[in-house]
């Protein structure tokens, strides 16, 4: 990373599946060895300047609940410290990848995918809707519908003055 911000000056690293690193001295405790590697990479973020995304995995509890299959912060797979050492960390949910078809009103799921802000240390945590395109593994912003405008006559508006 030190090389690549030097050379190229990087300003986003991203690291996939951050439970794959391994730490050294290895530890006995993954978990602990895990928030280890996220200090140091949170302390080289912030001494070199850039962002980082780290990709991890969920643990199975999502499949257990039931609740469409929504994953919670908690369901980030082998790692408490990844809740705290974490600015914002956002959960992908797909619809589809759990068989979900169907809302709980009976609307069509379509492609409907969502992203939750699960932590965000600056600001609001929610939930975004977007549309996954399987074809090219690509997620797109949801048609919104229009907001609703509401028209009085005006002889109503006099009214209510």
């Amino acid at each position: 990373a030190n090389y690549l911000k030097y050379k190229y000056d990087i300003q986003v690293l991203a690291i996939d599946c951050f439970q794959q690193i391994t730490y050294q001295p290895k530890m006995n405790y993954r978990d602990y060895e895990l928030g280890q590697v996220l200090k140091e990479i949170k302390r080289m973020a912030k001494e070199m300047n850039m962002a980082v995304i780290l990709t991890s995995q969920l643990s199975r509890m999502t499949e257990k609940r039931g609740h469409l299959g929504m994953p919670v912060l908690s369901d980030l797979k082998e790692t408490s410290y990844l809740e705290e050492v974490a600015d914002k960390v956002l959960l992908l949910h797909r619809y589809d990848y759990y068989g979900i078809t169907v809302y709980e009103d009976g609307t069509p799921t379509g492609n409907d995918s969502n992203v939750l802000i699960a932590k965000n240390k600056n600001g609001k945590s929610g939930k975004v809707l977007l549309s996954f395109d399987s074809k090219l593994g690509k997620f797109l912003p949801k048609a919104q519908p229009p907001p609703m405008v509401f028209e009085f006559p005006a002889n109503r508006l006099t009214d209510l003055e």
